[in-house]
């Protein structure tokens, strides 16, 4: 019996220490934010507010991000062969590539970011 409560306990911490480390509070890597995204229709990059803005808020949310399991979201894309940014109503998701593939993030927020694109306007 107390083998047996042993490995109970031993596999709930195994899934307890999985599901923190896969699904919580994770830290996006800013520092593979490209030097340019498409965003609506047009190239952007340091010379652009809208480039200076999106890079400047997720440096500023890097922290606090869940693994996104999900299809991909629709909303407003700032898009990169390496890294792409999706704007929706009450939320955020960000994949980049690495090593190890696109991992894709998602964070429930309200960002202030309008949701059609403005680019130029």
């Amino acid at each position: 019996m107390k083998t047996f409560s042993a490995f109970v306990a031993v596999v709930i911490l195994i899934i307890a220490a999985c599901y923190f480390y896969f699904f919580k509070n994770l830290e996006i890597e800013t520092r593979f934010i490209p030097s340019e995204f498409e965003y609506c229709g047009a190239v952007i990059n340091s010379d652009d507010m809208d480039y200076l803005n999106i890079v400047r808020w997720l440096k500023s949310n890097n922290h606090g991000w869940d693994t996104d399991w999900n299809t991909p979201i629709q909303g407003n894309i700032y898009r990169n062969p390496v890294f792409s940014v999706v704007l929706f109503d009450g939320g955020v998701s960000v994949s980049y590539k690495t090593d190890n593939g696109y991992p894709r993030f998602i964070k429930s927020v309200e960002h202030g970011f309008k949701l059609e694109c403005t680019h130029g306007s």
